[in-house]
């Protein structure tokens, strides 16, 4: 088995997982979190949250590093101290069908952009010949 085969598999197993999909959405809200952070320019990020939240920075990095004990409370605190929105939403996942239609695109698309640099090579080719 391929450690690509292997690694899908194993993701596979990890798609109904509610610890990882736990883990997952912390580390989406932390991401996006440090996204807006950023460009609203502040800099010392855990001192900031840390005065805005009124608890310590070391909390603050404990809530950055993916604390699973993230609360929904604790996240709309934050979207309010950056002047943001929290939305959380169900939306249909990607059925396997769908996911195995992605990677036929995927490689149909490749396929596509491998024959058209092999034409634009074979033009260029002829066209050094007829020079």
């Amino acid at each position: 088995m391929s450690a690509k085969e292997w690694f899908s598999q194993k993701l596979q197993t990890l798609e109904n997982d509610v610890e990882f999909l736990t883990y997952k959405a912390n580390l989406d809200f932390t991401e996006n979190l440090l996204k807006v952070l950023n460009e609203k320019g502040i800099k010392h990020v855990n001192k900031y949250l840390a005065e805005k939240l009124n608890c310590s920075p070391a909390y603050v990095t404990k809530l950055l590093k993916g604390n699973p004990n993230l609360t929904i409370k604790k996240m709309i605190e934050i979207a309010l101290i950056l002047d943001q929105e929290l939305q959380i939403n169900l939306i249909p996942k990607p059925s396997t069908n769908a996911k195995k239609s992605l990677t036929k695109d995927k490689t149909l698309v490749k396929a596509i952009k491998n024959r058209r640099s092999a034409k634009a090579k074979s033009l260029k080719r002829r066209e050094k010949i007829q020079l």
